[in-house]
């Protein structure tokens, strides 16, 4: 929507599908928790709709950026990142954070440990991404990681024994028929 760019019909379809399937299989474990007394609450759900929206967008402008000036995946990664660190770092400075999170790490030096590893994971993580996006696009790097965090919920349902209903069953399976068709819809 944002820079009017066309898909073939079958993208339409298969993110359709992953996404139908995904937020049936949300909106079920949404409602058991509700039986349960557990409240999502509007905000946990609003922060995902503006993530989504933001996302939705973050993926066209890359590709136009892409398009217009051949950036490597790896001077795209840095000056994302760069931009990330300006405004992030705006940020927190107004809303009066930087201070108390300096004085946190600086109380438990072994939290450093942690930031450091979060980083060099999510570095090592971002590569990938960029590469993705360089290589195949936004909307194939969509999928993938639509995908992946869908693994993951599928991998902690698995660890942690959580029993699913059969409308989450069903929507798994329409997720990787989703997943299937795009695969084979190119060919």
């Amino acid at each position: 929507l944002v820079l009017a760019k066309r898909y073939h019909w079958s993208k339409y379809f298969t993110v359709a599908i992953i996404t139908g399937g995904i937020a049936v299989f949300m909106a079920e474990q949404e409602h058991e928790a509700a039986k349960i007394g557990a409240d999502p609450g509007f905000f946990g759900f609003g922060m995902l709709i503006l993530s989504l929206a933001l996302d939705g967008v973050t993926g066209p402008v890359q590709d136009s950026l892409v398009a217009a000036h051949k950036p490597t995946a790896n001077h795209l990664m840095f000056f994302s990142n760069l931009w990330s660190t300006v405004y992030s770092t705006i940020w927190v400075v107004a809303i009066g954070e930087l201070v108390p999170a300096l004085n946190f790490c600086s109380q438990d030096p072994g939290v450093w440990f942690y930031i450091i590893g979060q980083s060099l994971a999510s570095a090592v993580g971002q590569i990938f991404i960029y590469r993705l996006i360089r290589s195949f696009g936004s909307l194939t790097l969509s999928i993938v990681t639509t995908s992946r965090k869908f693994f993951s919920i599928l991998l902690s349902v698995a660890y942690f024994r959580h029993s699913l209903s059969t409308l989450q069953w069903t929507s798994i399976m329409a997720v990787f028929l989703g997943l299937a068709f795009d695969m084979i819809a190119p060919k």
